[in-house]
């Protein structure tokens, strides 16, 4: 079956279904639902079929949940930078 036809039979699957998005849409729609799932890039680039990861940046947008939990994680500032670094301060 050509890349055409799919796309054809998808769209026409869709419309009897009454979803009113294109195959293109669908394809935005799963590789940003496995993210906010937590699926690592690499697997969601494996299953979308594309050879960058650029490619599937692409039709994934990262939740602002997982953005603000990944700023979370960051270190307290405050911190003397040592042991930001994993050096122990002087008075350890």
């Amino acid at each position: 079956m050509l890349g055409n036809s799919v796309s054809a039979a998808i769209s026409q699957t869709m419309d009897r279904a009454g979803v009113p998005e294109t195959p293109h849409a669908l394809r935005h729609w799963f590789g940003t639902a496995l993210r906010a799932e937590g699926v690592d890039s690499l697997v969601i680039r494996e299953l979308m079929g594309h050879e960058s990861l650029a490619t599937t940046a692409i039709y994934v947008d990262v939740p602002l949940i997982q953005r603000t939990t990944a700023v979370g994680h960051l270190s307290d500032l405050s911190q003397p930078r040592d042991r930001i670094r994993g050096t122990p301060s002087p008075s350890s």
